[in-house]
């Protein structure tokens, strides 16, 4: 069994839920702060989505560069920890984003 194809197919699984989930969650909690920087409703609407569509842009591209970068993995315990690491990175690079 190849576990380089099991373990890009689950990480692509969590890596897309925490992507959606996450960024529809911004979008809708986001949005009365949005339109107290932009009086303008349409205007404020369209940055929300633009931030929105920015966001999925960063994290399919991390993700991807991710992957890519993903050594040989020979065993389940490797397949395991590879995810684990790479969700974790993923995770606080997010929330670093959202601090700063």
């Amino acid at each position: 069994m190849n576990f380089n194809i099991l373990g890009y197919c689950l990480y692509i699984v969590i890596i897309g839920y925490i992507t959606i989930f996450i960024g529809k969650k911004f979008h809708s909690n986001g949005r009365v702060f949005i339109h107290d920087l932009f009086p303008d409703y349409s205007l404020g609407e369209s940055v929300n989505n633009i931030l929105l569509i920015g966001y999925y842009l960063l994290n399919i591209g991390n993700a991807v560069l991710m992957i890519k970068a993903w050594p040989e993995l020979k065993s389940l315990e490797a397949v395991i920890v590879e995810i684990s690491l790479n969700v974790g990175q993923i995770v606080l690079l997010l929330a670093f984003m959202h601090y700063v």
